[in-house]
């Protein structure tokens, strides 16, 4: 029986061998995939810090349009008080203006009767003198008259 156990082991001994070959190729597969694994784990490791990377870009980006948002609505503000201050500023000169138009309308109207006085005035004048003009005819025709009548006054009491 010891050659029965000898054909026993020896079959076992094969199937072991068979069954290591088999164990070795597994490994083989194995490893070969771990190495897979493994590249594919590296890249996806590089992608994720390229993705980080880019995720860190954009925030900085996000930050900054954030910033430039905010000075823009600050300058938009800015904005919109100094169009209000310039509407406020248009309104109180179109009140001026309307003021300084009414005071030109009155300055006119009153230049006007001044002109017509002025012309009344004128009017009367030239008839003053002509009043004067004739007071003095009057005077020279009587201080002739006063003349004539010393004159006649000197004779008649000399003769």
């Amino acid at each position: 029986s010891y050659t029965e156990d000898l054909h026993i082991m020896e079959a076992e001994q094969l199937e072991l061998g068979r069954q290591v070959a088999m164990l070795t190729e597994r490994e083989a597969v194995a490893k070969e995939q771990l190495s897979s694994y493994q590249a594919e784990h590296s890249a996806l490791t590089e992608r994720l810090s390229l993705e980080q990377a880019t995720i860190l870009t954009l925030k900085g980006e996000a930050t900054a349009n954030a910033d430039e948002l905010q000075l823009l609505t600050k300058r938009l503000s800015t904005e919109q008080a100094s169009i209000l201050t310039l509407k406020d500023t248009a309104g109180a000169n179109q009140n001026e203006l309307q003021l300084l138009t009414e005071q030109i309308k009155t300055r006119v109207q009153k230049q006007a009767r001044l002109e017509e006085a002025r012309g009344k005035d004128l009017a009367a004048v030239a008839e003053l003198e002509r009043q004067l003009s004739e007071a003095r005819q009057v005077e020279v025709q009587l201080a002739a008259r006063l003349d004539s009548e010393q004159k006649t006054a000197a004779a008649a009491a000399k003769g």
